[in-house]
């Protein structure tokens, strides 16, 4: 059992990743560890190395010299009534009778958790308590730093549908390819003021990255000659965002712990944006608009409230999060932009400066843990996930910035390993979202945005470990 925390590193370390899930789902933050699988928990009793990024408070109950690292192997099949023909303002060429239902491609990816780093700056305990399976007892004194750098938001989607009709005779293929991350890289730092009460700070800095490609095209065969038209979006963008964090963690008596932490709003730093749109037809019509400027991914506020309880070998944590409204949650500014307008036409959907307004979101998790033998325990938990942002609707698609919308259910459950150096995690995570995807409508009299009914059924298998250099280290020299 000595080796077999740093094995499981070792194996989830060299999968390699590949991003696949959340733009405006603030509960879907990939934080690895317990209190992942606990419903995203852990203000009040977290023990994970990602405490910076919930509550830093808490950071003084993470084991000293621990580092922790993750994986997120990730599947999903998203489900569409309406993919072949999706909904749109303008007029429509034809229609076609699609299959009730279209179900994409299974998409399988495998997403590094990253990397963090405990260490207690020689103020901490000598050894820790045996008798303290779940870390809830702090000393006075005592100051710990953790550093981390990981993805905390990450979504994809890649599909293609194919067009045809009898009536008048069409044919026509749409493909929407989009990708969003999000990296944060940064430090947190924890006092403990009394045994019972300790506070918290963290910076970090989010990275983020956005990109998506749509293209259509058709040909209708209704008279002598075929008309063809094209329609494609190509944009990326770039933003660098400050994020602070504040926390406070207060052990009331021997079963209960209370904690609470503010994210604050974040600190645009830099950002690029660009993007190339056109549309055309055989008759002559033809427009494209060129955009060029800066990108911002502003990130909302945060207030996060959690209760945990610890009885022997069980721990239980209910936890709040409200976020607080941003009027400029994703925002772009154009420095230049060109645009060619041929045969009448025009860019309906061109906006010079746009902004995505996040609305005020609370969202619940529940956690639970039973350690329930001396190597062995079992964790589960339900979380839910609202989107911040306004439903995609046909009438506005083309001048969104983001380009889908869900709103999400977790519900979690897997095991624990805890061992001489450290803890291991497994567990799975299903996921039910519902929502919206902009998509591309080839069947329109010229190829345009057009959006679909979004289902996602999909589940995250979760490795995840914390190795305590002390022990290992302890470890190996009694091996030898």
């Amino acid at each position: 059992m000595r080796l077999v925390l740093p094995a499981g590193l070792a194996l989830a370390a060299s999968l390699w990743p590949r991003p696949a899930a959340a733009q405006a789902n603030f509960g879907s933050e990939l934080l690895g560890g317990a209190g992942y699988v606990m419903g995203g928990t852990g203000s009040a009793v977290g023990t994970d190395p990602t405490v910076p990024l919930l509550n830093p408070a808490r950071l003084t109950h993470v084991p000293d010299k621990s580092f922790g690292i993750a994986r997120f192997i990730h599947g999903r099949v998203h489900v569409y009534d309406n993919f072949y023909d999706p909904d749109r303002s303008g007029d429509r060429r034809t229609t076609i009778e699609p299959d009730d239902l279209y179900s994409d491609a299974f998409d399988l990816a495998m997403l590094l958790g990253g990397l963090c780093f405990v260490t207690d700056l020689g103020t901490g305990p000598d050894e820790p308590d045996p008798d303290d399976a779940f870390h809830t007892r702090g000393y006075a004194g005592h100051h710990q730093v953790g550093f981390c750098g990981m993805p905390t938001e990450i979504d994809g989607f890649s599909g293609t549908a194919l067009h045809t009709a009898p009536s008048p005779s069409v044919q026509g293929s749409g493909t929407v390819v989009a990708e969003w991350v999000r990296r944060m890289v940064g430090f947190g730092w924890a006092w403990n003021i009394t045994d019972d009460f300790s506070v918290g700070s963290g910076l970090f800095l989010g990275i983020s990255r956005y990109k998506e490609t749509v293209s259509g095209s058709s040909a209708f065969f209704d008279g002598a000659h075929p008309s063809l038209s094209a329609f494609g979006l190509d944009a990326s963008g770039r933003s660098f965002d400050l994020v602070g964090h504040l926390g406070v963690n207060y052990r009331l008596g021997e079963h209960v712990t209370m904690g609470a932490s503010v994210r604050l709003p974040s600190l645009n730093v830099d950002g690029n944006w660009t993007s190339t749109r056109f549309r055309a037809r055989s008759d002559g019509l033809f427009s494209r608009t060129t955009q060029a400027g800066s990108f911002a991914t502003n990130i909302p506020m945060r207030i996060v409230l959690g209760a945990g309880i610890h009885v022997d070998d069980v721990r239980a944590e209910i936890q709040g999060s409200y976020f607080l409204p941003q009027s400029s949650f994703w925002s772009i500014e154009a420095d230049r932009e060109t645009l060619v307008n041929q045969g009448g036409a025009t860019d309906p959907g061109f906006v010079a400066n746009r902004r995505e307004r996040a609305h005020p979101v609370a969202n619940l998790g529940l956690g639970f843990e039973w350690h329930a033998f001396e190597r062995l325990g079992f964790v589960s938990g339900f979380s839910t996930d609202f989107s911040a942002i306004d439903p995609i609707v046909p009438e506005s698609a083309e001048s969104r910035i983001i380009f889908r919308r869900l709103d999400r259910f977790h519900g979690s459950a897997g095991f624990s390993l805890y061992g001489d150096v450290g803890q291991l995690i497994t567990a799975a995570r299903l996921i039910y979202g519902r929502g919206e995807l902009r998509s591309t409508d080839p069947l329109a009299a010229t190829p345009s945005i057009g959006v679909v009914d979004d289902t996602e059924l999909a589940f995250v298998f979760h490795i995840s470990g914390r190795v305590d250099m002390p022990a290992l280290a302890g470890d190996l020299l009694s091996f030898k």
